[in-house]
């Protein structure tokens, strides 16, 4: 019998791919400001476990949670360095946030004043199509990725 496995590195290059590729295309957002190749390359240095954690826990926060738009619930790299939102303002440096390698490559998303990361810039980019972002990534819509990210990237082990 052949048992189906998900390569969850994949799952999640995948998940971030279709997101940057969607924004690039529709609202003419550079993709690499939310997903580069820095970026994909660090998914691939995690474990399995790791991976599937951070797999899990996304789709725990888009299934049981109904998580939509661009936030912390979505983000691998919140997962994967164990980010909890909470004390967290622009006066406050959230510890996770400054070894975080997405932060360092994209620059800390909350960031300081007087710093513009380039996750500031993608929701400047929502604020200013006057799209909400939402309803532009919707909980269906991650649904739907979810479940086509699964089907293509699952495989047969025996």
């Amino acid at each position: 019998m052949v048992q189906k496995t998900l390569n969850f590195q994949q799952s999640i290059i995948d998940f971030m791919r279709s997101k940057s590729d969607r924004m690039e295309r529709e609202l003419k957002v550079p993709g690499d400001w939310y997903f580069n190749d820095g970026d994909e390359q660090e998914i691939k240095s995690w474990t399995d476990e790791e991976a599937e954690k951070v797999w899990e826990k996304i789709k725990h926060n888009i299934y049981k949670l109904g998580c939509s738009g661009l936030r912390y619930e979505l983000c691998p790299f919140c997962h994967y360095y164990g980010y909890e939102h909470n004390g967290c303002y622009k006066a406050l440096k959230n510890p996770i946030c400054v070894k975080c390698n997405y932060g360092k490559r994209h620059g800390i998303c909350i960031g300081e004043e007087g710093q513009v990361s380039e996750y500031k810039k993608i929701l400047q980019s929502f604020e200013e199509s006057r799209i909400s972002m939402y309803k532009f990534f919707t909980n269906e819509y991650y649904t739907e990725l979810i479940e086509k990210i699964e089907k293509n990237n699952a495989k047969a082990i025996a």
